[in-house]
């Protein structure tokens, strides 16, 4: 990773430099001719109101990035929201409960989510942690685990349990379970009858029924359908997401004073600073931005794009050199002619005079490794003319060796490289 961190006296200040960080990954990323999509993202344990990944679409992802096929919409899968119909309008189907558990087992947490004509769909698990935060993902058997737990309540001395009920706003207000019993008598478990109390009357470890509405962190009812592609945008009319796999390549975050206050990481303000000129040696915690590029992805991404059968193809800015120079023998004193002309003009170039290497193995070689711009000083090219054969696989024309003169070279190659 490259990371940055900034430091700011206020938010103000803060956001204006996150937007100028912002703008410099953008030209870095649009420099280096990378086909990306800018989302904005869930800031997750890092913390922080705002954050954006820059993310490579690619099949090889390991993330999922949605986007509008209308409008500027790009968000990470975590962020993403769609516009799906309320229940009214919604087909008439028995709402679908799907069961998972608390850390430890402690409380069960029944999602109520809508069926469709293609059957259920599987919850959100972000949108469902934003609700439930400690709920946990990954419990072959929920159910047997949470009545496990039951069986030791009372050693464990916990008498405050959930039942937590959190519907999908498109379910039916009627299909949705008030009572223990009815959440019991839903979900219709195969083991209920001698692993599960029935909690017909209160006891004292018997959980206590939690109705989830809202999504306070958004204000806005609850979506836990997890987003497919064709679901409609959220941000504007007619428009349908995409939703494809991705690597991420960066991300930045603004983390306001998350870190800076728990660790009285304090600046004085300055005198000449008129809003607080009330006050006199005050100390306020810096606003802090986080920001890094995944090198080695990016690498890879520049690698998927651009290599070819023949082999790497790195464009001009991350190139090893942006021209090689390989001679037949009995050519050097040429090719350190060529090699000097070539720098001269303030181009990036290497001389392969390895010995004990044929001028093919280094041919391969050369393509191998994807300099932009390879130029051959051979017998039949050098001659009576003294010129060069040039190739540039991502140029038409330079596709193949192109027999180039001495004195040319130099404006040759430095408009290819221009090109890339």
């Amino acid at each position: 990773m490259k990371d940055l961190y900034t430091f700011d006296l206020d938010r103000r200040r803060a956001l204006k430099t996150y937007e100028e960080v912002r703008a410099a990954y953008a030209a870095f990323f649009d420099e280096l001719r990378i086909p990306y999509l800018t989302a904005e993202a869930d800031s997750g344990n890092m913390g922080g109101d705002l954050s954006h990944e820059y993310h490579f679409v690619t099949d090889a992802g390991e993330d999922n990035v949605v986007s509008c096929d209308s409008c500027d919409y790009v968000s990470n899968e975590e962020k993403a929201t769609s516009r799906s119909v309320p229940w009214r309008e919604h087909p008439k189907e028995k709402a679908q409960p799907w069961v998972c558990v608390t850390e430890g087992g402690k409380d069960l947490v029944i999602a109520l989510l809508p069926t469709n004509e293609g059957g259920p769909r599987s919850p959100n698990w972000h949108a469902l942690k934003r609700l439930v935060p400690d709920v946990v993902q990954d419990v072959a058997d929920p159910v047997r685990t949470w009545a496990s737990y039951e069986a030791r309540v009372d050693e464990l001395a916990q008498s405050s349990r959930q039942l937590y009920i959190v519907p999908d706003f498109r379910v039916d207000p009627a299909q949705i379970p008030q009572t223990r019993q009815e959440v019991f008598t839903m979900i219709s478990f195969p083991s209920r009858g001698n692993s599960l109390p029935a909690y017909k009357s209160p006891t004292p470890h018997a959980p206590s029924v939690t109705h989830l509405t809202e999504d306070d962190s958004t204000g806005q009812p609850i979506n836990l359908l997890s987003i497919v592609a064709g679901d409609r945008c959220s941000e504007c009319d007619g428009g349908k997401l995409k939703v494809d796999r991705a690597v991420e390549l960066g991300h930045t975050f603004h983390l306001g004073i998350r870190y800076s206050e728990p660790l009285d990481c304090t600046i004085g303000l300055p005198a000449d600073d008129l809003r607080y000129k009330q006050v006199t040696n005050q100390q306020v915690p810096l606003e802090m931005g986080c920001h890094g590029i995944g090198v080695s992805r990016l690498i890879g991404a520049v690698a998927q794009i651009l290599a070819d059968s023949t082999g790497l193809n790195w464009p001009r800015v991350i190139a090893p050199f942006e021209a090689v120079i390989i001679a037949a023998e009995g050519f050097e004193k040429e090719s350190r002619r060529l090699y000097n002309v070539l720098t001269n003009r303030g181009i990036d170039v290497v001389l392969d005079d390895r010995q004990h290497k044929s001028m093919v193995w280094k041919m391969h070689d050369a393509d191998t490794v994807g300099y932009p711009v390879i130029l051959l000083v051979t017998k039949r090219s050098w001659g009576d003319h003294h010129s060069v054969e040039v190739q540039c696989r991502r140029n038409t024309q330079y596709k193949k060796n192109h027999r180039t003169e001495e004195e040319d070279l130099g404006t040759v190659v430095a408009g290819l490289l221009d090109d890339l």
